[in-house]
């Protein structure tokens, strides 16, 4: 499987559920006692994402990775995924989904492979 990066970190992506562009968001309202709705257009955003991602590597490399993926919530970065697209200025809102299993024959690890993975969700800002 290919690889891609989260803000340079190695990883494999699948599962994307990318932002194809930026939506014009609307409110809709109504009041008591009137006729008909009305609507506000708030702006041009919700471009909401979410990629899982999948590490192999030792136990202790699985540590280090879930550890540098966390350090990532709440910042803005470019993520490559596996085919490979590239996606800028993504604002990492959300990591969740956190397992580690042993994955035997992963990368030639034999029995000390670990297959990590997480779910990262965000919006592109």
């Amino acid at each position: 499987m290919a690889v891609g990066t989260v803000a340079g970190i190695n990883t494999q992506i699948v599962n994307a559920n990318a932002p194809t562009a930026r939506k014009q968001r609307v409110k809709v309202w109504w009041r008591a006692g009137h006729n008909g709705r009305g609507a506000h257009k708030l702006g041009v955003n919700q471009a909401e994402w979410e990629f899982q991602l999948i590490f192999f590597g030792t136990d202790a490399q699985c540590d280090a990775w879930a550890i540098s993926i966390d350090a990532l919530q709440a910042t803005v970065v470019t993520i490559v995924d596996s085919i490979p697209d590239s996606y800028t200025k993504m604002l990492i809102v959300t990591i969740t989904n956190k397992q580690k299993r042993p994955a035997l024959h992963a990368g030639g690890l034999g029995l000390t492979g670990m297959r990590c993975e997480m779910t990262i969700a965000g919006v592109m800002t």
